[in-house]
């Protein structure tokens, strides 16, 4: 019974962790991808 605290504690920082990378992949691609930025000429 005793693993069962830190088992949800490393659950706990592995999903934080994920969530922070592919909250942070998009803008990298976006840039990377030249979508229409503010000085595209589409406005």
């Amino acid at each position: 019974m005793e693993w069962i605290q830190p088992f949800l504690v490393f659950l706990a920082a592995l999903s934080a962790l994920a969530f922070l990378v592919y909250k942070g992949m998009p803008k990298s691609k976006s840039n990377k991808g030249g979508s229409c930025d503010t000085n595209c000429g589409c406005h």
